[in-house]
């Protein structure tokens, strides 16, 4: 299972790189529905490999979803910084799908301060 993933994860990854290796002129030829659609399908693929459990037991955030999420920032990066007013636009509303969707996979946290419980014995630091 593990060499599947890796094959998947190498495909992404091209895929990945050929799109932000496109200049202007190449990107404006496609609709902004196929490059959500593309980025969707690259995302669909990172969560599953993530979800698998095989990928990288030795952290709790699964670097597939991290390396979706940077090539999206690339992606918004260039859509936004592009000549074409629809790829810009676009572009925005992709940081901003971007932004929603880094609060759902961000890590739980380490520990929680609770103040003001009532009673002294409960307040303090309780960490993970």
């Amino acid at each position: 299972i593990n060499a599947i993933h890796d094959e998947c994860r190498a495909i992404a990854s091209a895929v990945t790189k050929h799109i932000i290796e496109m200049d202007d002129q190449t990107l404006k030829k496609f609709s902004t529905d196929a490059i959500y659609k593309i980025r969707q399908s690259l995302g669909t693929t990172y969560q599953r490999i993530a979800d698998s459990k095989t990928n990288n037991n030795h952290s709790a955030y699964p670097m597939a979803i991290h390396e979706h999420h940077e090539f999206w920032r690339e992606l918004a990066l260039k859509l936004i910084t592009s000549q074409s007013l629809p790829l810009r636009l676009f572009g925005w509303e992709q940081v901003g799908k971007l932004i929603e969707d880094c609060e759902v996979h961000q890590p739980p946290p380490r520990s929680y301060i609770v103040s003001g419980a009532g009673t002294a014995w409960v307040n303090g630091r309780y960490e993970f």
